[in-house]
């Protein structure tokens, strides 16, 4: 058709948009851009090439998916069914030391520094920080009233198998005759704990028992060091299953009943999911008050910080129910979360906001 102009070229059209690509200008725009080499021109011709395909092809396939529709109720479900309810925790029997009171704990061995405060010496500096510590829970929160108490290592797991390839050592009547004098001097608790290695609660628990007849002597379990029939502790975090916690708290229900004590305390240290299985089958029982726990972790300038989110977090929500223990770091306590920082007051409000019915430090 005359007149008619012929449609320019690929190559034609590309260098009118970047007449830098060529040697020679195009127009007036293209004297003031540099002359650009061949291999160059050919990288940006390919640029160009993918850039003019993929562009629409990622408009049509963003017009065509549609939007996942979210169901609440599947997500709830799932929710529900990866994260099982605690037990409702029943009524509190007369006599029962939770929730109506908030236990401070003082937790170690005296044979070993390393396993916290209790070897600090000398032994009545020590009980005097325990006194400070309750008279700072005492004031932070008026309302609540603070026992305090002393939290044994009775069982302590070892790294080395002994006499009987138990990998745990048992602490001596005297031992704990001492501490158990110790807290009767402060009006304190005492709690024994134990760390199985790979013995058995049927075979510590029973040797325990003339002290957990007493009324103020109550019982703690370390899955973190129960290692079943193999496994060194240290190694890898242990684990319980919900029946190795029903056996202790029918055990303790049966001396409140047969010894006629009030209700006892069970502490059961947790900080990750997999260090008690199936938690929903907890057996509740009024003379028993089961508190699952977790640890205050620390920030790099070793400040206690209390996580609410992330995967350790549950942990502590769903523990809540059932009774709620904090295990503080080295270091930490009521007066490190007292006010001198922003994140100090901060973890202060969120312990006392979230009801924390026990709460242990080991620090030396």
């Amino acid at each position: 058709m005359a007149g008619a102009q012929r449609p320019l070229s690929f190559f034609a059209q590309l260098f009118m948009r970047y007449p830098q690509f060529t040697r020679y200008p195009l127009s007036m725009q293209s004297a003031i851009h540099p002359p650009m080499s061949r291999r160059s021109i050919w990288l940006t011709v390919l640029m160009v090439l993918c850039e003019s395909k993929v562009a629409p092809a990622q408009q049509d396939t963003a017009r065509a998916r549609p939007k996942p529709v979210r169901d609440s109720s599947v997500q709830d479900s799932t929710l529900r069914d990866s994260t099982p309810p605690w037990p409702t925790p029943p009524t509190p029997l007369p006599g029962s030391i939770l929730p109506s009171h908030r236990i401070v704990a003082f937790y170690g061995n005296p044979l070993s520094r390393r396993m916290g405060v209790l070897a600090a010496k000398p032994v009545d500096s020590m009980l005097a920080r325990l006194d400070r510590e309750v008279a700072a829970w005492s004031a932070a929160d008026t309302t609540t009233p603070v026992q305090p108490a002393l939290h044994l290592i009775a069982v302590v797991a070892q790294g080395s198998p002994g006499r009987d390839g138990k990998y745990r050592q048992r602490a001596d009547t005297a031992l704990i005759e001492r501490v158990y004098g110790w807290a009767r001097r402060q009006n304190a608790l005492l709690f024994l704990d134990v760390q199985l290695g790979r013995s058995t609660l049927k075979e510590e628990l029973p040797r325990l028992l003339p002290f957990l007849k007493r009324p103020d002597v109550h019982l703690g379990l370390d899955p973190e060091f129960a290692m079943g029939s193999k496994g060194t502790p240290g190694n890898r975090i242990g684990t319980l299953d919900a029946s190795d916690v029903n056996e202790a708290i029918e055990l303790l229900g049966n001396l409140v009943t047969t010894d006629s004590l009030p209700p006892k305390v069970l502490v059961v240290h947790r900080f990750t999911r997999d260090m008690l299985t199936h938690h929903e089958r907890i057996q509740v029982d009024p003379r028993v008050q089961v508190v699952m726990g977790r640890s205050l972790r620390q920030d790099s300038a070793r400040r206690p910080v209390l996580p609410l989110r992330g995967p350790a977090s549950h942990v502590l929500a769903q523990a809540s129910s059932a009774g709620c223990a904090q295990f503080a770091p080295r270091g930490a306590g009521i007066h490190d979360t007292g006010g001198r920082t922003r994140q100090a007051r901060r973890n202060c409000c969120l312990l006392l906001e979230l009801h924390v019915t026990y709460f242990q430090s080991r620090c030396p």
